[in-house]
């Protein structure tokens, strides 16, 4: 489990406890990333379409459009309990 879920608490018990809420989250967790992967679709279509250059501030719009793809995919990664490995020592 990545270190960003549990580096707010102090004791390895409060941690411990907090992976457990996570864990039960799972379907919670899940959803997000079904409408995460959804929002990075509408991002792929925007990109894809020519008229997007037709705009005269379009390396800002490209701009904005990476940084919410990167957001995007530190969420997807965050909440995707399937890849992430429980640290011995946090």
């Amino acid at each position: 489990m990545y270190v960003e879920w549990t580096k707010h608490l102090a004791t390895d018990e409060e941690k411990a406890n907090f992976r457990k809420t996570i864990l039960s989250a799972k379907p919670v967790l899940n959803r997000i990333k079904d409408i995460l992967a959804e929002k990075e679709k509408a991002l792929d279509r925007s990109e894809m379409s020519i008229e997007t250059y037709n705009t005269p501030n379009w390396s800002e719009r490209q701009a904005h459009k990476n940084g919410n793809r990167e957001s995007i995919d530190f969420l997807k990664k965050l909440v995707d309990l399937d890849q992430q490995k429980i640290p011995t020592k946090e």
